[in-house]
């Protein structure tokens, strides 16, 4: 899961969720995310979470993370 939460940990908003069903093995992927706009002049946590049973050997690996911020003045990105 890709999350946004208070900084009390509390998930504002779930941004986008993948499992093993998705044919992503061995593949880099790249998405954008937009965030919704209620969340703005709040501090808030960028999340990733995961779960997994003890059934089957999971691994999740992360090469890079970016993350850009996109403020809005009037309606307008800038």
């Amino acid at each position: 899961f890709i999350e946004i939460a208070s900084t009390g940990g509390t998930v504002i908003e779930q941004l986008a969720e993948f499992n093993n069903l998705d044919d992503t093995q061995d593949q880099y992927i790249r998405f954008d995310i937009p965030v919704a706009s209620d969340v703005a002049g709040q501090t808030v946590r960028l999340q990733l979470r995961t779960t997994a049973d003890l059934s089957l050997d999971t691994h999740f690996f992360f090469d890079s993370l970016s993350l850009d911020a996109v403020t809005c003045a009037g309606g307008a990105p800038r």
